[in-house]
């Protein structure tokens, strides 16, 4: 059978279209496949919502929670390989954060939290959770650090109060104060040793002009003992009697000369030597 050049041009382009054809219909299922994709893709959630979430190791332990509690907390527990909770992050029913840590004894040696005067602090514990330190923000703006005995009493406190003045006060074991440290807005350090009674019975301070001084006093802070050095560094002793008038004074001048002198009760100079 012959075949003319006409036969053959009519057989390429009948070739030519069916693949033209087929090159389409791929395009098209592929373009269909995409769109699918696109389209599983929009519907796949982006969300979990659940109550409750747990984490547990390759043995079946359970090792961390996150979630809602029957007492109305948001928390999370990360606990050891016994179970025991060290480290739990929680908001409180009243909205307050807290984290604390634990021992391997499931007792709680550290709490880090803001109460719900929005006031920071940091407390850490002994065994049995009563000797401690804490830290912590007063409501006036304060810092402040307390350490605690064993009974859980307050023995040592530090602060700067709301003027820039740091201090230190130490307590016996009645919660009575009987030291306190403190340096004043104009730079003089001072310390107070108290009685029973918290009644101020000895003061040391150095005053804004350099000029040490050392007082001791009866329970009513009246009668008193004061050993002075003056600003041109002359040593000094007086003696009040109960009425706060000072009564025999001892000083050795600039010149090194001592001297004494002897008052009434109104203060005038009775005797004086040399």
């Amino acid at each position: 059978m012959d075949v003319t050049v006409a036969d053959l041009a009519r057989r390429l382009e009948r070739l030519e279209r069916q693949h033209r054809r087929v090159k389409g219909i791929a395009v098209i299922a592929v373009l269909g496949l995409a769109a699918l994709g696109a389209m599983g893709q929009g519907a796949a959630p982006r969300t979990i919502e659940a109550e409750r979430f747990v984490l547990r190791d390759t043995g079946g332990r359970m090792r961390a929670v996150f979630g809602l509690e029957d007492n109305g907390r948001v928390a999370l527990r990360l606990r050891d390989t016994t179970g025991h909770d060290r480290l739990n992050l929680v908001v409180l029913e009243n909205g307050t954060p807290a984290m604390n840590l634990r021992d391997q004894s499931d007792r709680l040696r550290l709490i880090l939290d803001v109460d719900a005067d929005g006031l920071p602090g940091l407390g850490l514990y002994d065994e049995l959770r009563k000797s401690s330190a804490y830290l912590y923000v007063s409501k006036d703006g304060r810092p402040n650090v307390r350490l605690t005995d064993g009974e859980a009493r307050g023995r040592l406190f530090l602060s700067v109060d709301g003027e820039g003045r740091p201090g230190m006060s130490l307590y016996d074991a009645d919660r009575k104060r009987r030291v306190l440290l403190s340096v004043d807005t104009d730079g003089r350090p001072a310390m107070s040793l108290r009685d029973r009674d918290e009644k101020g019975r000895l003061f040391m301070d150095v005053d804004a002009e350099g000029k040490p001084g050392l007082g001791l006093y009866d329970g009513d802070r009246k009668a008193a003992l004061n050993l002075y050095v003056t600003r041109d560094g002359s040593p000094g002793l007086r003696l009040d009697d109960r009425n706060d008038t000072a009564r025999l004074f001892l000083s050795v001048d600039s010149q090194n000369r001592p001297e004494i002198s002897l008052r009434d009760d109104q203060g005038r100079v009775n005797w004086r030597a040399p």
